[in-house]
């Protein structure tokens, strides 16, 4: 038994620990891929959330502000109503 500790691997051994190696450092590169892909999700969905935002508020501030001009010309038309029944 003692032989066997100082004998050197065998080299089906060491096409093991050969193919041990490669799978880790895949596993290490589909595991950068991974955090990179999820990376970009996040940053995805979170740029897809600002645009719903932003484009509530532009269709709010575009209701506000189509509704103005109607108002102005409400109010033209009352105060010239106002001035024509005080000068009647």
């Amino acid at each position: 038994m003692a032989e066997m500790k100082n004998q050197k691997p065998a080299p089906e051994e060491a096409a093991v620990n050969s193919d041990v190696a490669q799978l880790q450092a895949k596993l290490a590169e589909a595991e950068q891929t991974r955090d990179q892909n999820l990376d970009l999700a996040k940053r995805t969905q979170a740029e897809f959330e600002n645009y719903q935002k932003r484009a509530q508020r532009d269709s709010t501030q575009a209701l506000r502000f189509a509704q103005a001009p109607l108002a102005f010309d409400i109010l033209a038309a009352l105060d010239n109503l106002d001035r024509a029944v005080a000068a009647a």
